[in-house]
């Protein structure tokens, strides 16, 4: 039977979704782990969108496919996630590993409180993080790399590693992701095939995006300075995550390595990463044609990263029961990693699946609103629903983008009007993100979360609707 798409239909539906969104905040906050939350999340998605049981699992949650015999439409869901991502992890999570305990992060950290200072470590975590991930790292990537070097910085300033949590967060997530032009994150790309603009997204999307970074860059360097005053005012200080070996951080600088051999695998990493996706652009290679993913690009440069640092630090390694304790600490701690996020990703599966959720896509439609105003809202609503800017932006612009070139609205400014409002609502407490940063970092929903909904919610979501305006006036139709 043909799912109903209106809204009237499917109401007991669509209050089951947003119960089990507000389930999954609440539970999130009481510390409950990803895996056993989004299973009971799916659960209230399931009973009161009268979806079958098993099938809701082992294949909309576990796969993400609604049609699971249709093996090329399965990129989402718990598998789904797990098989694009799990290299990537274990590559990143060695190569820290590797970075770790060899003392290189820490020769970083220490090196940058040098140069910058102790004062500026909240602004050296937002800058280093903002720069690898507007340089084409992915996200994942970023925080797990990022970790051990706030351990280092926050240390020395004597800070908190919730306060982390805002500058990591910032920016990762915000406007190196969805504001600025030419961005290789999957949230700027995405509006490209529906658009059928570029990663610049034309003049007019190119204003609209250097203006909303500008404003989120301003608010978000504000909040840095007022939650900093705040958190040194309550006297709230560094303590170590738990499980951390502390003894690879109380070390005396001298026995560490030298700058350049501390510094050259992390620069070779991101160079690596950045000259094989933009070189072969510039030069038209599809290197996809040629069987070379872009992942694998990532996943081999970290591995040479790693055999590097290794190689440079073979004085660091004590023995093989050493470098066997890097490689599998590193490897274990991909499993922990990719598990939490993973779920999420299966959660949304679930709710994807729902007739709730296909009427609540398609009732966008049936509202009479300027087309900047349907992107911002078509995009925000559905990435909040399902916690991810990339699957909301995807989800709603397969339904909005036809109508919305058909408006006659210039596409550059409605592919960063979308990719801009993606980034608001996706980032609510059962965001996928929060998942993978909260326990990398060592640090709960409420200890880190006040940080990260000024920083990745009110601010991006207050320039959006700055931007929005702007667009509405300077190049309304």
């Amino acid at each position: 039977m043909e799912q109903s798409v209106y809204l009237s239909d499917n109401i007991i539906g669509i209050i089951g979704i947003f119960l089990a969104s507000a389930f999954l905040i609440w539970g999130a906050y009481k510390k409950i782990g990803a895996l056993p939350l989004m299973l009971a999340g799916s659960l209230i998605v399931v009973i009161f969108n009268r979806m079958p049981l098993w099938h809701s699992f082992s294949v909309y949650f576990m796969r993400g496919s609604i049609n699971p015999d249709n093996p090329a439409a399965i990129a989402t869901g718990y598998l789904g996630f797990f098989m694009t991502l799990f290299l990537v992890f274990v590559a990143s999570t060695v190569y820290t590993k590797a970075m770790e305990e060899t003392g290189s992060i820490i020769k970083i950290g220490y090196k940058f409180s040098e140069w910058f200072g102790p004062k500026r470590a909240v602004v050296v975590v937002f800058a280093t993080t903002a720069v690898l991930t507007y340089g084409g790292i992915s996200l994942f990537v970023v925080v797990l790399a990022v970790a051990p070097l706030i351990m280092v910085l926050f240390k020395h300033a004597n800070l908190p590693r919730s306060l982390a949590i805002g500058p990591l967060a910032a920016g990762a997530i915000t406007f190196t992701m969805k504001s600025l032009p030419y961005s290789p994150q999957a949230t700027n790309v995405i509006p490209t095939t529906f658009f059928g603009t570029n990663l610049d997204s034309g003049g007019a999307g190119a204003f609209i995006g250097i203006l909303s970074a500008i404003l989120m860059i301003a608010g978000q360097l504000w909040y840095f300075k007022t939650s900093e005053k705040k958190v040194r005012e309550a006297g709230e200080g560094f303590t170590y995550m738990e499980g951390t070996k502390e003894e690879n951080y109380e070390v005396d600088e001298d026995s560490l390595p030298s700058t350049y051999i501390a510094f050259l695998p992390l620069i070779t990493v991101v160079g690596l990463i950045v000259g094989l996706t933009f070189i072969p652009s510039v030069l038209q290679i599809d290197l996809a044609a040629r069987g070379i993913a872009p992942n694998a690009i990532v996943v081999g440069s970290m591995l040479f990263s790693t055999a590097l640092t290794l190689v440079l630090n073979m004085n660091k390694i004590r023995d093989i029961e050493h470098l066997r304790y890097i490689i599998n600490e590193g490897m274990g701690g991909a499993i922990r990693a990719i598990s939490g996020p993973a779920a999420v990703v299966g959660f949304g599966g679930v709710v994807r699946a729902s007739p709730a959720f296909l009427s609540i896509v398609h009732s966008l439609l049936n509202m009479e609103m300027n087309a900047y105003g349907m992107a911002a809202f078509g995009a925000s609503v559905v990435g909040g629903v399902v916690g991810s800017s990339s699957a909301g932006l995807l989800i709603s612009m397969e339904v909005l983008a036809e109508p919305l070139l058909a408006s006659g609205a210039n596409p550059g400014v409605l592919h960063r009007i979308a990719a801009t409002f993606a980034g608001t609502f996706d980032s609510l407490p059962h965001s996928t993100v929060w998942f993978l940063i909260f326990p990398t970092l060592g640090v709960t929903h409420k200890e880190g979360y006040k940080h990260a909904f000024w920083t990745t919610v009110f601010w991006p979501t207050l320039a959006g609707l700055i931007v929005l305006v702007v667009a509405m006036v300077a190049f309304g139709y």
